[in-house]
């Protein structure tokens, strides 16, 4: 027959293993729940920077130019968002389209974000989904009725054949006689 085997040395020996492993796993859980905690924190105050450039480098021009182009600004920025977005690339704002392609104007060149450029591509469009941009689009920062060049505007300076010559006026007679 065999004969017993003294088992208690190796059988306390792994014991200790056990307890040293369980105790190194504990460990490890409880530095998986700090670091899942730290992650969720650089998660959140990465989400918040991102907003907060993202309000810096596009929203703020975007809203300033809105309000140089129109009267109500957010609803030109909601018809705006629409079909385009405004990306930075390069250091530049561009005009993209729903797709992510630069938006282009009616000669075939990229949109650059200024005003006039805006202008151009939102108004006196054919593209009927455009149209409201025609109402809530100021497109001249002239004011009154002098604007030159513009025929029954009130302005005399642009037409040749309105200019005063050298004929003298007639005099008017005022008050009693």
């Amino acid at each position: 027959m065999t004969q017993p085997i003294e088992n208690s040395n190796e059988i306390a020996v792994l014991k200790q293993t056990l307890a040293e492993v369980q105790a190194k796993a504990t460990a490890r859980k409880a530095r998986i729940t700090e670091l899942e905690t730290q992650v969720a924190t650089l998660t959140t105050n990465l989400s918040a920077s991102q907003t907060e450039l993202q309000n810096i480098t596009i929203n703020t021009p975007l809203r300033t130019m809105a309000e140089s182009l129109s009267v109500v600004p957010d609803i030109w920025i909601a018809e705006f968002k629409k079909h385009f977005k405004v990306e930075l690339k390069d250091g530049k704002l561009s005009v993209l389209n729903q797709d992510g392609e630069p938006a282009l104007a009616k000669d075939g060149k990229p949109v650059e974000f200024t005003r006039t450029a805006l202008v151009g591509l939102v108004t006196k469009s054919d593209n009927a989904a455009f149209r409201p941009f025609d109402h809530i689009t100021t497109v001249s920062l002239a004011s009154g009725g002098g604007a030159i060049g513009i025929p029954g505007a009130g302005s005399v300076q642009a037409y040749p054949e309105n200019r005063a010559t050298d004929a003298p006026k007639p005099t008017r007679k005022l008050g009693l006689r």
